[in-house]
């Protein structure tokens, strides 16, 4: 007989980046309109992020941002959405009644609370994330923002734009 080997996908991910938490509860335009104006960005809207559970598709709000002079990309993601899931309801009068439900959809499911995430792919050895999410920090519309550990994320897949 011989031996299954089993893959996993977190031997595949071996992406380096870094990630970031901002929690505010304005719009996905307004953060990237701010962060473009207090830390010197150039986020534009770009296709969505689009999750398929079950029934219902749920659409994240993606910007990116190529820095030129560090060589690496940015993606301002929300983590948070409200979506419909149509249910076909258990005794039909009609041909075309449906059943509307609301959920509330979470990118990284494992954090909750936050409400946008700004992920930065390779980037360089002299970037400074502390000083990075201080600038964040300072930006009116932004409640806090903070460095998330790696480690804790069980839904890396999630996180791949490109």
């Amino acid at each position: 007989m011989s031996a299954k080997k089993h893959i996993l996908f977190d031997d595949f991910f071996e992406e380096n980046f870094l990630l970031v938490a901002i929690h505010s509860h304005a719009e996905a335009y307004k953060i990237a309109f701010m962060l473009n104006k207090y830390v010197r960005t150039s986020f534009y809207r770009t296709d969505d992020v689009d999750e398929q559970r079950d029934e219902i598709v749920a659409y994240y709000p993606l910007f990116t941002y190529y820095d030129i002079v560090q060589n690496c990309d940015y993606f301002l993601v929300g983590n948070k959405v409200k979506t419909e899931a149509i249910n076909p309801p258990a005794t039909t009068q009609s041909l075309f009644e449906e059943a509307v439900q609301s959920l509330d959809c979470t990118l990284l499911p494992e954090y909750k609370k936050v409400d946008y995430f700004i992920k930065i792919e390779d980037p360089p050895e002299r970037f400074s994330i502390q000083e990075f999410i201080e600038k964040i920090k300072e930006i009116p519309l932004i409640n806090t923002a903070y460095q998330i550990d790696q480690s804790h994320i069980k839904s890396k897949e999630n996180l791949i734009f490109s």
